[in-house]
């Protein structure tokens, strides 16, 4: 439950996670820390890396739907109200290329590891 989850809105991207610390919501996240996840979503898509003016949407981690029937990387919401959204105007270099030198990849399964917090 505390991961906050990012996503370049109407095109294809990489899904990026924030994990926040337990007891902290969305709404004690920095702005700054919004606007830095965001743009490693934006660079992150093969479309929205490409393009101005980039809507990103995210929300809290449980809030995302998924069913059987949706294909690969496709998700929905439980409630469309608690997503939000930031639009990044441009890629700022100075930001990706500082994330990126402390970049850590985990390919894990976010229900899984919600699993083993509780």
């Amino acid at each position: 439950p505390e991961d906050l989850w990012f996503h370049v809105d109407g095109h294809s991207s990489a899904h990026v996670y924030l994990r926040l610390p337990k007891e902290q919501s969305l709404e004690d996240v920095p702005h700054e820390i919004i606007v830095e996840c965001a743009q490693l979503t934006k660079l992150n898509s093969i479309a929205g890396c490409k393009l101005n003016n980039v809507k990103i949407v995210y929300c809290m981690w449980t809030n995302l739907r998924k069913s059987a029937d949706m294909a690969t990387g496709q998700i929905g919401y439980h409630d469309r109200s608690a997503c939000r959204y930031i639009t990044i105007e441009r890629r700022v270099n100075e930001i990706v290329n500082r994330l990126n030198k402390s970049k850590v990849e985990k390919h894990n399964n976010p229900a899984e590891l919600y699993e083993l917090r509780k």
